[in-house]
């Protein structure tokens, strides 16, 4: 099966009970905002430090971001201080990747946020077609290299919050990632739509048309092999949550696993889109579904 555009994205959200005023948040925020190329070598020296020899490349705006400067940190919305940092390019065991920080620093009675996003737009210089050890072997990269970054983002974030003159005790956190990537393949789009109008993922393994798609699917989603018995099982026994995703443009099937500390979401849907944009399932769900579970903290 041929892939495109694996989407990976980590967010950690602050524990602690030192809740912070608006009067604060806004210091924090002007500081973060002249001072945010701090976030970007945070970043580079995080994932140089896990990875080794990366070789970095200048970035154009991405979509949705005209009127400010490509060096600029964004403010998405007025009201919050939800931070876009400018993105980052950089390619590494033959996946070229585009990377996005952002910082919410929130008040009163929300929790500050600090995430990441890793992209592939490409692999072996100009194909954005993977397959399924492909898309594997990204995550892969992305899973080890994102706790290092959100460790770094956050070391950075409490000086400037110290730099502000705000206390906060010691901070723990609850994570969420999330992991999508598209299928160009027509089998997928019938199966996603079978399923979206009430056909069980249990009765689809047993179809041969639809099995070798799950079968790979659940194969990037739980990092390792499983049969159709073995995953009807995890099903069953609630080991693994299954549901649908569906919006205007997409339509997907996603896995989830919560846990005490984090909250581990892997999706994919069809889109033959053959360039990364906002508009991409892959990209779109993933930030759909992150600010649905976040909301709440």
């Amino acid at each position: 099966m041929a892939y495109s555009f694996p989407v990976f994205r980590k967010g950690m959200v602050f524990k602690t009970t030192r809740l912070v005023t608006s009067e604060e948040a806004g210091r924090i925020a002007d500081l973060i905002k002249s001072d945010h190329e701090r976030y970007k070598y945070a970043f580079m020296s995080a994932v140089a430090r896990k990875n080794g020899s990366i070789a970095w490349e200048h970035d154009e705006l991405d979509e949705g971001e005209e009127g400010r400067e490509p060096e600029q940190v964004r403010q998405r919305i007025k009201e919050s201080y939800v931070l876009d940092f400018p993105s980052i390019s950089f390619r590494y065991n033959g996946f070229t990747v585009k990377a996005g920080n952002s910082v919410t620093v929130c008040r009163n009675e929300k929790q500050s946020k600090i995430w990441t996003r890793l992209s592939c737009t490409r692999f072996d210089k100009n194909r954005i077609k993977l397959n399924g050890a492909e898309v594997r072997k990204f995550f892969s990269f992305a899973a080890a290299s994102a706790d290092p970054i959100l460790d770094s983002l956050t070391a950075t974030y409490l000086k400037h919050v110290n730099e502000a003159g705000v206390a906060v005790p010691g901070v723990d956190g609850y994570y969420f990632q999330l992991r999508a990537f598209n299928s160009s393949s027509i089998t997928s789009r019938t199966l996603l739509n079978r399923l979206q109008h009430g056909l069980a993922v249990s009765v689809a393994l047993d179809d041969e048309q639809f099995r070798p798609e799950l079968l790979e699917y659940f194969e990037i989603a739980s990092g390792k092999k499983m049969s159709p018995a073995k995953i009807k099982k995890s099903i069953k026994d609630g080991d693994l949550d299954v549901f649908g995703y569906k919006s205007e443009e997409h339509e997907a099937l996603f896995t989830a696993r919560i846990t005490k500390r984090v909250t581990d979401l892997c999706g994919y849907g069809y889109d033959d889109e053959d360039e990364l944009k906002s508009t991409v399932l892959s990209h779109a769900t993933t930030k759909d579904l992150l600010t649905e579970y976040a909301q709440n903290f």
